[in-house]
């Protein structure tokens, strides 16, 4: 069960900080830009991508892809019939990365477990799920054949790569978990009609259970939910309260960052209860944000001391995740230590052995894996050193 329910591409895309982690990334959908913000203390920095009133593009998702770079979709104007690249430290515009396919008012966006960018629609003529190539940015299908406009919105996969989506919800129904199969044919709701009343976004906890963000209707009451991941049956109102839900993120101390779109703040919670912990982010001008991503994370040497002093044990995620065909691997030791450090499969098969009884002194480390024979997918890597074991999840992208 801990093995199938670790395939959470969205949270290994958007949603786990790395190490030499600096920023957060808001998208601030009324004024047309991206804001940044001090990852330790919630600080403005600036609008690393500008609002411009004359377009209105109203920004909508943004993430990290495998290259390092930003990409970002805009509701409206003239930059939304295509997910744009930026460079996460400059800001400057690095063109068009979607081609072949005009994107109708595309809203949120996801790397799926092929490795591909999926592209949800809200507009009058086309309003499905576009999947472009995630290394040349090519059209190559629609994942959903709605014949209506459902107003779809996140979308997560389950360990069998079976494709969810949340549907807003339109006239023509909606307002549910919708589950797909691979030739995009609707397959049944998950979570029905009734329970939702305007749900924007979603992810698979590793425990197996469905989290949902649902907007609320137009006077507010913004929630998130845990859902039973097999049965849909809700088992917890998470957050209440809100006024519209919308953007998350989860980091490696368990909070979840969710943005309040009513009221112009990002706070943090407890992600398994709910408990409040602060308003985090409530300065720059913050204006109905919708969106959150960490990043970009530094880039580290291979097989290097870099402290000496004594730190917590800890095992960082990866960087660059997703990859191809290498990564580093960083960790710290409270002590010196004999460490073992093993890459398997999401089958639980050992695919790599980077370490087995090394002796290191007490700092941070970092190793290099090369993925170079293995195919796409997710991979676990397991530390153990002085009597205690982690475990993260990373994932190679051909």
């Amino acid at each position: 069960m801990m093995l199938r329910s670790l395939l959470v591409l969205a949270i290994l895309f958007s949603c786990l900080p790395a190490a030499g982690q600096q920023y957060v990334y808001v998208s601030s959908s009324n004024t047309h830009s991206v804001k940044r913000y001090d990852y330790q203390t919630g600080a403005y920095i600036d609008d690393i991508i500008p609002g411009d009133a004359t377009r209105r593009r109203e920004t909508q998702e943004v993430l990290f892809g495998k290259d390092g770079m930003l990409y970002v979709s805009f509701w409206k104007g003239p930059d939304s019939a295509s997910v744009h690249r930026y460079d996460p430290l400059t800001g400057q515009d690095l063109g068009r990365f979607t081609t072949g396919y005009e994107l109708d008012e595309p809203t949120k966006m996801s790397w799926g477990p092929d490795g591909h960018l999926y592209v949800s629609q809200w507009g009058a003529t086309r309003w499905n799920v576009a999947v472009f190539d995630g290394d040349t940015g090519a059209f190559l299908r629609l994942a959903t054949n709605e014949p209506s406009k459902l107003n779809l919105m996140d979308h997560t996969w389950d360990a069998d790569g079976n494709l969810f989506v949340v549907a807003f919800g339109s006239a023509s129904g909606g307002r549910d978990v919708r589950r797909y199969n691979a030739a995009g044919t609707y397959m049944g709701s998950l979570v029905s009609q009734g329970i939702l009343v305007g749900p924007v976004n979603l992810w698979f906890e590793p425990d197996g259970d469905l989290m949902v963000l649902d907007w609320g209707n137009q006077n507010g009451s913004g929630r998130v939910l845990r859902f039973n991941g097999t049965t849909g049956l809700l088992k917890q109102t998470v957050v209440s309260g809100l006024v519209h839900v919308e953007g998350y993120a989860v980091d490696d101390a368990g909070r979840l960052w969710v943005g309040d779109w009513g009221a112009n703040y990002v706070y943090r919670y407890d992600n398994e209860t709910g408990t409040f912990m602060d308003r985090f982010i409530k300065t720059g001008g913050l204006i109905t944000p919708n969106s959150i991503a960490f990043g970009p994370p530094e880039p580290l040497g291979t097989d290097t001391v870099l402290e000496e002093q004594p730190m917590a044990f800890r095992l960082d995620q990866n960087y660059p995740n997703p990859f191809n065909p290498s990564t580093q691997i960083a960790f710290s030791l409270e002590r010196d230590a004999a460490v073992t450090l093993v890459v398997y499969d999401m089958m639980g098969r050992e695919v790599a052995r980077l370490a087995e009884g090394r002796v290191l002194p007490a700092g941070s480390h970092t190793f290099r894996f090369d993925a170079g024979s293995l195919p796409s997918g997710s991979y676990l890597y397991r530390l153990s050193a002085n009597g205690r074991t982690e475990t993260r999840t990373m994932f190679l992208l051909k």
